[in-house]
C-alpha cells in the first residue's frame, strides 16, 4: 500500500510503563496509558488518526503534514505529558516521525522508519536517565 501526498508517520511508547507496573501496580500503569492516550488527543489534529498497536505503542498517521508540523505536533504532545506527570507518575513518550511524499514508500517502511526513529529517541532517553540517577 502506498501513501499519497504529504504523510507523516508517527510513533510512540510510553517510557516507563514495565516500571510503573512493577512497582505501583497495573491499575497505575492503566492511569499512565490514559494520561499518554489523553495527551495525544488534546493536540492531535482531526485529520490524523491515532491507534494502540502493542502494550505502550501508539502509531498515528497525520495526512497532509509535513516534516516540520509533525515535529511542532510532536513537541506539543510532549509538553501534553510535563503536564499530566506529578509525584506519583511520570507521564514520559519517546516519538519516532517518518515523513512520505507522493507516495515514495509504502505504509510498511513509512512504519519501520518512524519506528526506529522512536527507538533511537527512546535509548537515549534512558542513556540520559542513567546519567541523572
Amino acid at each position: 500500500m502506498h501513501l499519497g501526498n504529504v504523510q507523516a508517520v508517527i510513533m510512540a511508547d510510553c517510557n516507563y510503563l514495565k516500571q510503573t507496573n512493577d512497582t505501583k501496580g497495573h491499575e497505575f500503569g492503566d492511569m499512565l496509558l490514559q494520561s499518554v492516550a489523553d495527551g495525544i488527543k488534546a493536540v492531535l489534529p482531526e485529520k490524523c488518526i491515532a491507534m494502540r498497536v502493542g502494550g505502550d505503542e501508539i502509531f498515528m498517521v497525520c495526512p497532509h503534514t509535513s516534516k516540520e508540523k509533525a515535529e511542532v505536533l510532536v513537541q506539543k504532545m510532549k509538553e501534553q505529558m510535563v503536564k499530566r506527570s506529578d509525584e506519583i507518575l511520570q507521564v514520559s513518550v519517546s516519538f519516532g516521525i517518518s515523513t512520505v511524499e507522493n507516495g515514495e514508500a509504502t505504509f510498511e517502511e513509512a512504519y519501520e522508519a518512524a519506528d526506529q526513529e522512536m527507538y533511537k529517541e527512546k535509548m537515549a532517553s534512558q542513556v540520559d536517565r542513567k546519567s541523572v540517577v
